[in-house]
């Protein structure tokens, strides 16, 4: 079984998406730039234009962004299989995170160029494509809902109550019922 039909399988597992479509992420991971990355490496930087997608196949990916004070702070991990850099190349957005390698790291780098075939293809692989973009951005959108959710806890040290009514409204919003 050859190595992007491997990673194929993983992603599409993460994504809760058919296995079926094994063979056609397997031809666009094929298709992809393949770079390995060395420890500390930085895949993308905050407020630099959004030039890939990264599908992250081995590893593990520190995503850092920059406080109110202009401190940049780590906010989260990424684990191997996953897919980041979405939101840039959809809306053509600055990047919104500093992301570095942890450790080695091995990427399928899918450049503006392959995004747009991909994302405009009518055939069953870039219906495949866009399937897996909403898979990943339904899955950021709930994982965001549920840590709002967080600050909505009675039994945690919760905000008062307006932060907490807006609160609410942000996370009804992420989950599409708000304007």
């Amino acid at each position: 079984m050859s190595d992007s039909i491997v990673h194929a399988r993983r992603i599409l597992e993460r994504h809760a998406l058919h296995p079926e479509l094994c063979e056609l992420l397997a031809g666009v991971l094929d298709a992809c730039f393949q770079h390995r990355a060395e420890p500390g490496e930085a895949l993308c930087r905050e407020g630099e234009p959004t030039r890939d997608l990264f599908f992250l196949l081995e590893g593990e990916v520190e995503v850092r962004m920059r406080d109110l004070g202009g401190v940049e702070r780590p906010i989260a991990r990424l684990d191997a299989p996953t897919m980041f850099g979405h939101m840039g190349m959809i809306d053509g957005s600055l990047r919104s995170a500093t992301c570095l390698a942890v450790g080695e790291v091995r990427l399928a780098v899918v450049g503006r160029e392959l995004f747009g075939r991909l994302v405009d293809d009518p055939d069953p692989g870039g219906d495949m494509f866009r399937r897996l973009l909403l898979a990943a951005m339904s899955r950021q959108l709930a994982q965001g809902n549920q840590a709002l959710k967080h600050f909505l806890d009675p039994a945690a040290d919760a905000p008062d109550a307006q932060a907490a009514e807006r609160l609410g409204r942000a996370a009804g919003t992420l989950e599409g019922w708000g304007a």
